[in-house]
C-alpha cells in the first residue's frame, strides 16, 4: 500500500502578507519540509564525533543532505500523474535501497570527491525524510488525533508553521539536484519520468514555500489558525517526551544516518537492525491503557524488512536466560501506511498492562531485510510503564 496523499489549499493571502495573491492548491507532506530539514540538520548537528560527523563537516555536504532531506515532497507540489509518482517512490526504502546500492557501484567510498560526497549526504537526507515521515506518521499523528482532533492536513502543515512562528528556522539549503542519477533510479516506474517532470515540481515547492521570502511569510499568516485547531499540537510538537515529535526524532535520525553510513560503506549488519525505540533509555511508557499511543511501543529500524516475514511479541518480565517473559496479547504492526518494507514496527497491547512493571518488546529471528538478507537472532527493547496516578512514594524518571 502507498502512502495516502494530502490535499492541502494553503488558502488566498493578500497583499501585505505576501505581496501577491497566492491561491495554492498544493499539498504539504508529513511532516512539512521545514520540519524535515531542521530535524535533518539538528540530527548531523547531534552526531558523535567520528568519521560521519567528519563528513558533513564540508559545507556544501551538509547543504546536500539538508536539501536531500526536502527533496521527496516536490513532486506533491503539483498534480500530475508523473510528480505524484516520483515523490511517493522517493519517500521509501526501494528508492534509497537502489540509491545505495548505485553509490557501492559507481562511487566507491575510497575514491569519493566533492561531488561524490554530495551525492552520498543527498541520499542520507532523502532517507532521513522517509524515515521521519513514517515515525511522525505512525505516532504524532495519532496524538494529534486523540488530543486535538486534528487531522494530517492540519498536522503536517501546522508543524511548519510553528517551527518558524517560534523562531526555530535556522536552516535554508540552496538547491542541489543530482538529477541524471535520479532519473536513473526512476526508470522502470509506472509513469515515465523526466527532467521537466522532476524540476516543475522542485521548481514549485522551492518558489513558493521553501525560501525567506514569500514561503516564510506563508507560514506566518496560516500560523494563527493553525494554533486555534490543533493547540495541544503547538505546545507539544517539540517535545521531547512525545513519540514523533520533531524533537524526539532526533535520535532516531541520528541512528538511521548512521546505518545508511555503513550500508554504503558495505559494512552494515542486519543483526543491528533496531537502531532506536519508543519508549527511549531513560523514559516509561506513557500509558498502560490500550487503544491509545501512548500505551505503544515502537522500534525504529536502520533497514527496511518486508514485513510479511517479520514477527514479534510483547512480553510483562525482563528477558529471561531461557526465553522471554509471559506474553502480553498485542498487535504486531508496520507503518500506519502498511507499505511492505517499513522502517519502524509497532507493538500495541491490546489488553491492559501492570503499573511500574517491566515489559520487553523482541523482533523474531528470520525478518528478511529490503537487501535479502536475512536476521539471524532476535531484536529485544526493554522498557517499564509509568506510575499508578494514585502511587505514594513513586518518582517518575
Amino acid at each position: 500500500m502507498q502512502k495516502k496523499s494530502r490535499t492541502v489549499p494553503l488558502r488566498s493571502i493578500v497583499g501585505a502578507c505576501l505581496g501577491v495573491v497566492l491561491a495554492l492548491p498544493s499539498v504539504v507532506q508529513a511532516h512539512g519540509d521545514w520540519g524535515h530539514m531542521h530535524v535533518t540538520g539538528w540530527a548531523i548537528e547531534h552526531l558523535p564525533e567520528g568519521e560521519l560527523r567528519e563528513f558533513f563537516s564540508e559545507p556544501e555536504v551538509f547543504n546536500a543532505a539538508l536539501y536531500g532531506a526536502t527533496y521527496p515532497d516536490a513532486g506533491y507540489w503539483v498534480d500530475t500523474p508523473a510528480t505524484r509518482e516520483y515523490a511517493e517512490y522517493s519517500h521509501w526504502e526501494p528508492f534509497i535501497e537502489d540509491f545505495i546500492q548505485l553509490i557501492r557501484a559507481e562511487h566507491p567510498p575510497e575514491s569519493w570527491d566533492l561531488e561524490d560526497r554530495k551525492l552520498v549526504a543527498f541520499m542520507m537526507g532523502c532517507g532521513a525524510h522517509g524515515l521521519q515521515d513514517e515515525i511522525f506518521d505512525s505516532t504524532f499523528l495519532e496524538q494529534v488525533a486523540e488530543r486535538d482532533g486534528g487531522d494530517q492536513n492540519q498536522a503536517d502543515g501546522g508543524t511548519d508553521f510553528f517551527l518558524i512562528t517560534d523562531g526555530h528556522q535556522r536552516f535554508l539549503p540552496t538547491r542541489y539536484l543530482p538529477m541524471d542519477v535520479l532519473l536513473r533510479l526512476y526508470e522502470g516506474l509506472p509513469e515515465e519520468i523526466s527532467e521537466e517532470a522532476v524540476l516543475i515540481g522542485v521548481n514549485t515547492q522551492d518558489s513558493i514555500y521553501l525560501n525567506d521570502g514569500p514561503g516564510l511569510d506563508l507560514a506566518r499568516a496560516l500560523e494563527p489558525d493553525a494554533r486555534l485547531q490543533i493547540p495541544w499540537t503547538s505546545t507539544h510538537y517539540l517535545d521531547p517526551g512525545v513519540p514523533g515529535s520533531l524533537v524526539a526524532e532526533i535520535h532516531p535520525t541520528v541512528a538511521h544516518l548512521e546505518a545508511l553510513w555503513e550500508r554504503v560503506h558495505g559494512r552494515w549488519d542486519p543483526n543491528d537492525v533496531v537502531v532506536y525505540s519508543y519508549p527511549e533509555e531513560g523514559r516509561r511508557l506513557r500509558s498502560v491503557q490500550p487503544g491509545t499511543v501512548d500505551s505503544w511501543v515502537t522500534m525504529i529500524l536502520g533497514q527496511g524488512i518486508e514485513i510479511d516475514t517479520a514477527t514479534g511479541g510483547l512480553y510483562a518480565g525482563p528477558e529471561l536466560s531461557d526465553g522471554l517473559g509471559t506474553v502480553v496479547p498485542a498487535q504486531f504492526v508496520g507503518t500506519r501506511w502498511g507499505h511492505p518494507t517499513p522502517r519502524l514496527v509497532r507493538f500495541r497491547p491490546t489488553e491492559p498492562l501492570d503499573y511500574r512493571n517491566e515489559y520487553t518488546a523482541t523482533l523474531e529471528a528470520g525478518a528478511r531485510l529490503i537487501d535479502g538478507r536475512e536476521t539471524e537472532r532476535r531484536s529485544v527493547v526493554s522498557f517499564e510503564t509509568g506510575c499508578s496516578p494514585d502511587a505514594s512514594g513513586c518518582v517518575e524518571p
